[in-house]
């Protein structure tokens, strides 16, 4: 009885045939999570980004927005009450800047 006739055998290779089948479908379950799982990533990324730079040009046209409106006020207020005028914007400024640190939820 030669060795490659053996029964034994043949269960052996039919027990080793079925778990790389049974790795190859685990293997392609996971390579298709795994893309799927960076493709969210790339979106995620990408809407982050997207996010940063419309937050950062929205900073800047408020800065710009609250520098013509502080020139605005100073103007309206004339000479004699340039200083006054100047105040009051410092101290609306500060306001605002105490509300957003509160909205904020900075300690």
């Amino acid at each position: 009885m030669p060795a490659e006739d053996s029964p034994l055998l043949d269960g052996l290779k039919t027990v080793l045939l079925v778990l790389r089948s049974i790795g190859a479908a685990a293997g392609s379950l996971i390579e298709s999570r795994v893309d799927t799982l960076i493709e969210f990533e790339r979106r995620e990324i990408a809407r982050a980004a997207r996010v940063f730079a419309l937050s950062l040009l929205a900073a800047l046209f408020v800065a710009a927005a609250t520098g013509f409106a502080a020139l605005a006020i100073l103007y309206a207020a004339g000479e004699a009450h340039r200083v006054a005028a100047a105040l009051g914007l410092a101290a609306g400024f500060g306001v605002l800047a105490l509300l957003a640190i509160r909205l904020a939820g900075v300690r």
